[in-house]
């Protein structure tokens, strides 16, 4: 079950979701997986308690506790190797120039929606603003 929003944290969570005055009800049902991890992420930092995050015994799951330890284990092996701030660098840039031509390629709703999730609704609404359109 999941805990009850007050009125203002529905308005916070569905603004930084991206959505105007037209607001859905009290469920949001994220349609990829990038947004189903920016509504968690919203979740936790704003320490809103989800139905999966309830219980007193919650544990992480097994696919979460796996991710941890290849973490910790990839993260010893660039210790080991000497490899600190600034030697990922190119490899990290490659991968999210990956990501941004993907981004790019599903057009102007997946660039606006990314976007929310990475500056919000009014960083976003002055990057459209600002923009060259074809068509003003």
């Amino acid at each position: 079950m999941d805990v009850p929003l007050s009125a203002e944290q529905h308005a916070r969570f569905y603004d930084a979701l991206g959505f105007g005055p037209e607001r859905p009800g009290s469920h949001v049902e994220p349609q990829t997986a990038a947004e189903a991890q920016a509504v968690r992420e919203y979740l936790r930092e704003q320490e809103i308690p989800h139905s999966s995050e309830l219980s007193m015994s919650w544990t992480p799951s097994e696919e979460t506790a796996a991710k941890k330890r290849e973490l910790d284990d990839l993260l010893a092996l660039a210790r080991q190797r000497g490899i600190y701030d600034g030697e990922l660098d190119e490899a990290v840039h490659d991968a999210v120039s990956r990501l941004a031509s993907q981004i790019n390629n599903e057009g102007t709703e997946a660039q606006i929606r990314y976007l929310l999730g990475e500056t919000g609704v009014e960083d976003v609404r002055r990057t459209i603003e600002q923009a060259d359109g074809c068509n003003v």
